[in-house]
């Protein structure tokens, strides 16, 4: 009988540590599951180590991974007309509560910074990034190898070097795109236009941009609607586009979204129950637990 107590008190409290590790496994993916609006950030004042140094004017985006890549900072008094390019690799996180956002670099590492002078989409080809990255020890996020043709992106690489813009010729390849360029490219459905990005909606632990806000616009005036990145199919950057693979009638009946309540785990569900898609946070979870 003691024994047999014994068994089932050792079974009782193996329970109970199950749960402890599932529950401290929630904690964690709702830790991480922080969704914010990216153009919240714009207007946030960025702190050097010695001192304030500008504001936050742009992001840039990868449009492999999705995820944010860089703060695009108006120096303003401090290094007049010049706007500088920090990868998130060298930010804390934000205070969302002050608007401030702490950068690990010093005044002087960013002033003698290569080719921050040159306009952004010059800035995002991939030969000036890997310059720029290769100064701060940033590590490289796109693709290993000239993803441009090499003649091209030899002429990049002196340029930058020599720290002078470079003109993209049509067509050609960039590492990242701003969150102010994506910001009213079209959408199209799989059977036709539906609407417009107006925002995106990112996670503040990975820098990952969940879903883009989407205005219905003269389709369904007044509405908006989220559309997980998961979901595009399709990228027409020369054409300012993007395809999803939704039919225009589901993103209409779509819930809607509502730009002043916080994007939580239950608006997810019914936006990912409603389209019958496995949710992404499954995934992460299952992650966790192995």
């Amino acid at each position: 009988m003691a024994a047999g107590r014994r068994k089932r008190s050792g079974d009782c409290l193996k329970v109970s540590a199950d749960w402890q590790h599932i529950f401290q496994i929630e904690l964690r993916i709702n830790e991480e599951a922080m969704l914010r609006s990216a153009k919240k950030l714009i207007g946030y004042k960025i702190d050097a180590t010695d001192g304030k140094m500008g504001n936050v004017v742009d992001l840039t985006v990868d449009p492999n991974s999705w995820r944010i890549r860089h703060v695009i900072a108006d120096t303003g008094n401090w290094l007049p007309g010049r706007r500088v390019l920090l990868s998130t690799e060298a930010m804390d996180s934000p205070d969302w509560s002050t608007g401030r956002f702490p950068v690990h670099l010093d005044k002087d590492q960013v002033r003698e910074a290569p080719g921050l002078d040159a306009d952004i989409s010059d800035i995002t080809s991939p030969a000036r990034l890997e310059a720029l990255h290769a100064h701060f020890g940033w590590s490289n996020f796109w693709p290993a190898g000239p993803v441009v043709n090499p003649a091209v992106y030899e002429r990049e690489l002196v340029d930058a070097e020599a720290g002078k813009p470079h003109e993209p010729e049509s067509g050609q390849a960039r590492a990242a795109y701003t969150l102010n360029e994506i910001s009213g490219y079209g959408i199209a459905a799989s059977d036709g236009e539906i609407g417009s990005v107006k925002d995106l909606i990112m996670d503040d632990e990975d820098w990952r941009a969940r879903y883009l806000v989407v205005d219905t616009g003269k389709w369904l005036p007044g509405k908006k609607v989220l559309l997980s990145t998961d979901w595009i199919q399709a990228c027409d950057w020369a054409e300012s586009e993007m395809t999803v693979d939704l039919s225009r009638d589901s993103i209409k009946d779509c819930p809607e979204f509502d730009p002043s309540s916080p994007v939580s785990r239950e608006v997810e569900e019914r936006l990912y129950d409603f389209h019958g898609r496995p949710k992404y946070w499954r995934r992460k979870e299952s992650a966790v637990m192995d």
